[in-house]
């Protein structure tokens, strides 16, 4: 296969990958990408990521990037020290195999969120 069409071979040889949003706020791209080890770059206002900030803090696993500032994506990433770009993609990879790999880890993700959402709201006043 020509190596220009081999999606899964260019995703696992990219530092990031694009998830604009699909029919809903959510693509099935952003699955694929995490599976690559991959930064997703979303590109989606309004659009929850899965699970809470207890959970997954995704501003150290993704990009998101206002569908405004679409144009300015290269500058933004290019401007990510690589350091900082080779622990996104640890944590992008660490996310996918903990929490969306299968079945029983979005069970144990959305316990977790649930869990974490109750404990933070019994704190409150």
């Amino acid at each position: 296969a020509n190596d220009t069409f081999n999606y899964k071979g260019n995703m696992k040889n990219s530092y990031f990958g694009g998830a604009p949003k699909g029919d809903n706020l959510f693509s099935y791209r952003f699955s694929e990408i995490l599976s690559a080890g991959t930064i997703p770059v979303v590109y989606a206002d309004d659009w929850l990521l899965p699970f809470n900030e207890h959970v997954v803090n995704w501003t150290n696993c993704a990009v998101v990037i206002p569908e405004s500032q679409v144009n300015k994506t290269r500058e933004i990433l290019l401007a990510i020290p690589d350091d900082v770009r080779c622990n996104m993609q640890k944590c992008a990879l660490e996310v996918w195999d903990r929490y969306i790999a299968d079945r029983a880890g979005w069970v144990r993700g959305l316990v977790r969120s649930a869990v974490s959402t109750n404990d933070v709201n019994m704190i409150k006043p």
